[in-house]
């Protein structure tokens, strides 16, 4: 088990112990029903994210900087000529092209 599994296993259960005991020093009513129901979404919204962001970075991110560190770089304002085709030189100056 990982370090990142370890670490969010203790926040999960330490974050619901720890609105658990926030919300038992409240006084009754529906507002700390309501804290408690909003408190535990945003655990596991938070939990979720954690999650996607895990899978997004070991399936994802690893493959895309493979593929943008492979590929040339294509600069807009790279190798224009003239005519604004990318990637092509052209044999005419820039002030001999001024003249025509």
């Amino acid at each position: 088990m990982t370090n990142f599994y370890r670490t969010l296993a203790a926040v999960a259960i330490g974050a619901t112990m720890l609105l658990t005991l926030a919300v038992s020093q409240l006084p009754k009513g529906t507002e700390r029903n309501e804290i408690m129901v909003y408190g535990l979404g945003a655990v596991m919204a938070v939990l979720v994210a954690a999650l996607v962001l895990r899978a997004a970075y070991t399936l994802g991110f690893n493959k895309a900087l493979r593929i943008a560190s492979s590929e040339p770089n294509r600069s807009a304002t790279a190798d224009v000529n003239h005519s604004g085709v990318v990637g092509h030189k052209d044999d005419i100056s820039c002030s001999k092209q001024q003249d025509n």
